[in-house]
């Protein structure tokens, strides 16, 4: 007798190809047979009919890393139907990190994360990457430096290869962000030759996203090429108003890219993103600790200079008005939601003396969503079917736990919202829709029993109705459960069902290194 049969359901298999009538039965929380027999014995039923059932989703570009130890749950994924989640993105992940680095998670390496993970309960399935800023921060004696001494950089592929043969899916480069900002590619190159010996990925968060972005491509060509290794671009966007309608360019230089070298890319379904407010002060400003940078910014020498291009660099945006404060750590709740403009107004002073008290106010610890694309080339990346589906974010048990700050949407909405637009916009049929969310992320990342509904793949399932499910969640109001997501199985087990969340059985998502 089975564990599980769910009938009566179209199958959307992953594949990309129509879906089927078909009986699907779990047992031992794996996909024991799909049958157009629906009359096979099974300890519980479940009637799907007129809904879709699919594989879990996989959110390959999150920011969760300490969710297992702070929001296990893993409600903000559960409820639109993910059920993997991919930590360790841009550059920054949980491990591997020095012994004084947060003491809340007492793992240094992914060895020690595997085993501190089996005692634990979580909700979704969870894999990390490695990030190239822990990666500098263990090795170098000066992680800002450009090009580290040599034996340094041999002991960061060390570190890698160490991470990469304990389960780690690849690496992760922030280039926008410190310290990898600070890096030449030739020292990136040499870091992806590790992970290329592993077939992992490198993802990339590529230096420029706006006016320089054909360049930062070009850095990720070179990357591919010189490495052999797998190059994953992460939320792939053209950002700034003058760069409107460069969607079309951008994608075909994706597609010149992959003539030669392996690059794939992913994307959110926003045309705002969210980040640190430290990007907008000028690279001398950004080295050090958050208490460092905040000392600097408070010095009156250092402020003219910080101004101008503070600045700038919203103006080069399109103005103070675009830029929303989505969490401030609990420094200054009240500003939460609130725009430049009018934190500015609320202070009686100039724009960039607002962002100069905020910072000081947060200790340069306050991010803010920013309103820089368009629908058009938004919609235009969407409707490529080899793009991956991500949240680029972190996790929250928002339905059951509390709700901090009023981070963006995408945190609890992007596969739902992603889900809605393929139907408004008629982008694709829904089993090429499904495919984006689940083939195509398992393809990229080497997951072998994930991503689609096959006979002995692990049992991660979802039921959705096509022609209802939609976000909720908004901007500045974010913790809402989407609509349409009726139930979710995590490993054969009953996760969440009807807007309520069920048992935690998720577990590591681990590389499956050559033999």
């Amino acid at each position: 007798m089975f564990d599980l049969v769910i009938k009566n359901g179209l199958i959307a298999d992953g594949s990309g190809a129509p879906t089927y009538r078909a009986a699907l039965y779990v047992q031992d929380g794996r996909i024991a047979k799909i049958s157009s027999d629906e009359t096979l014995p099974a300890k519980e039923c479940v009637d799907a009919k007129g809904l879709v059932v699919s594989p879990g989703f996989i959110d390959m570009h999150t920011h969760s890393d300490s969710t297992p130890w702070t929001a296990p749950g893993y409600e903000g994924r559960l409820h639109q139907g993910v059920t993997t989640d991919i930590a360790g993105n841009c550059g920054t992940s949980v491990i591997p990190k020095k012994r004084q680095e947060n003491a809340e998670i007492k793992a240094l390496t992914m060895a020690d994360m595997k085993e501190e993970l089996k005692t634990m309960a979580f909700g979704a399935n969870m894999g990390t990457l490695v990030g190239h800023g822990n990666l500098r921060n263990c090795c170098l004696s000066n992680p800002y430096a450009p090009i580290p001494p040599k034996e340094e950089v041999e002991e960061m592929k060390k570190l890698l290869r160490r991470e990469m043969e304990a389960g780690a899916l690849g690496m992760s480069l922030g280039l926008e962000y410190m310290p990898g900002l600070c890096c030449e590619t030739q020292e990136l190159v040499e870091l992806a030759k590790v992970v290329a010996e592993f077939d992992g990925i490198v993802s990339v968060h590529m230096r420029n996203e706006d006016d320089r972005i054909f360049d930062a491509l070009e850095e990720v060509h070179r990357i591919a090429k010189e490495s052999g290794a797998h190059l994953h671009i992460s939320h792939l966007k053209v950002s700034h108003k003058n760069n409107w309608g460069k969607a079309g360019e951008v994608l075909a230089a994706l597609d010149g890219m992959q003539k030669d070298s392996c690059v794939t890319a992913d994307q959110y379904p926003f045309t705002a993103f969210n980040t640190t407010i430290k990007t907008l002060l000028p690279r001398w400003a950004k080295t050090g600790t958050n208490d460092e940078i905040t000392a600097g910014l408070a010095a009156d020498e250092n402020w003219p200079g910080i101004k101008e291009n503070v600045e700038l660099k919203m103006e080069r945006v399109g103005g103070p008005d675009l830029y929303m404060i989505s969490t401030t750590n609990g420094a200054w709740p009240e500003i939460e939601a609130k725009r430049f403009d009018e934190i500015a107004e609320m202070l009686g002073t100039s724009v960039a003396d607002a962002y100069r008290t905020v910072m000081k106010r947060c200790n340069s610890n306050v991010s803010a969503i920013t309103f820089s694309m368009s629908d058009e080339d938004v919609l235009n990346f969407m409707r490529r079917e080899d793009l991956a589906v991500i949240s680029d974010s972190g996790s929250s048990d928002f339905v059951t736990g509390e709700k901090k700050g009023k981070p963006h949407p995408r945190s609890t909405s992007s596969a739902a919202r992603f889900l809605k637009l393929v139907r408004e916009e008629k982008l694709m049929p829904v089993e090429k829709a499904v495919a984006k969310l689940t083939s195509v992320p398992a393809r990229i990342l080497g997951l072998k029993d994930r991503g689609h509904l096959k006979e002995g793949f692990f049992a991660d399932i979802v039921i959705f109705d096509p022609d209802t499910v939609a976000e909720r969640g908004v901007y500045g109001d974010p913790f809402h459960t989407a609509v349409g997501i009726y139930k979710v199985y995590v490993n054969g087990i009953l996760a969440w069902s009807e807007g309520k969340p069920g048992k935690r059985a998720g577990m590591l998502v681990e590389k499956r290194n050559k033999e």
